[in-house]
């Protein structure tokens, strides 16, 4: 059974339960007709702007709930699995601002080191070319090792962490010459020098 939810010029349409005549839950995944009609309002989808102004800190739950027209904020926020109306969150099934917290942004997740990947400790910043060999403190000539694999490069001299260290700063410097100095003339000089003095381990004089 379908009744009509007239609001302005925009018509929506509840279930209602022939038995009782009580509107029945909004299946989950679909969104009410209150929040549609603050959806044509704003101009903005509820869950969009959820993630921008809840999620991210900017209101909390009381000035959200208030600018979604809604009186309860239990109707937003709620995820009580035994209330007999679930929330918009509980419909769209998005998360709580705490749970939220547990999930790490991949642009906050610890740096790794790039010769094995370990991101369980304390990197260190090593240099391909060292200050006496002519090495620049640029981003490219400095990558992060783990203690291990610094100490594999720099005193235990093993090959194959060294020619995985080599790779890692040939590959930075290529992406820097090609995102900085590719309208410049010399651009293909600069890249034959500099990969010519990373390959050597030592910059021309």
């Amino acid at each position: 059974m379908e009744h009509t939810y007239i609001k302005g010029e925009r018509i929506f349409y509840q279930n209602l339960d022939p038995k009782t005549g009580r509107r029945l839950p909004v299946p989950k995944g679909e969104k009410p007709p209150r929040m549609k009609i603050r959806e044509a309002e704003l101009g903005v989808k509820f869950e969009d702007d959820y993630r921008e102004q809840y999620l991210s800190g900017k209101l909390g739950q009381k000035r959200f709930t208030e600018r979604w027209g809604v009186k309860n904020r239990w109707q937003i926020f709620s995820q009580n699995p035994n209330a007999r109306r679930r929330s918009w969150t509980t419909m769209l099934d998005l998360p709580l601002l705490e749970q939220a917290k547990f999930v790490i942004p991949e642009k906050t997740k610890r740096p790794s080191c790039e010769i094995c990947g370990r991101n369980d400790v304390t990197l260190d910043k090593a240099h391909w070319i060292d200050a006496a060999s002519g090495g620049p403190e640029l981003f490219w000539n400095i990558v992060s090792l783990c203690p291990n694999c610094h100490r594999q490069v720099d005193v235990d001299k093993i090959p194959q962490a060294i020619e995985a260290m080599k790779k890692a700063v040939l590959s930075r410097a290529v992406k820097h010459l090609v995102e900085t100095e590719t309208n410049n003339p010399e651009f293909k000089d600069k890249l034959l020098e500099i990969s010519e003095s990373i390959i050597h381990r030592r910059m021309k004089k």
